[in-house]
């Protein structure tokens, strides 16, 4: 999964902070997977999302590509 540029600094200060945690990939306002953050996510725009097996990692890849940029209410 890819993140604009102008997020990678955000996205590297949230995951030095939750380390060990889940971080919600959000896609239309529904959560679409929750990959536990095994290391700050700095160095790079691009990173993987892990997954059990090949229909799994493209159902969720279709998922993502699929979504709008629709702005959706904060949650926990």
């Amino acid at each position: 999964m890819c993140v604009a540029k102008e997020f990678k600094e955000r996205i590297c200060e949230l995951t030095k902070n939750i380390v060990g945690q889940e971080m919600a990939v959000v896609v239309d306002c529904e959560t679409v997977t929750k990959p536990i953050v095994r290391e700050p996510l700095c160095t790079r725009v691009c990173f993987r999302i892990s997954t059990n097996d090949l229909a799994e990692a493209t159902a969720l890849a279709q998922r993502i590509r699929s979504g709008s940029n629709r702005v959706c209410a904060p949650f926990n």
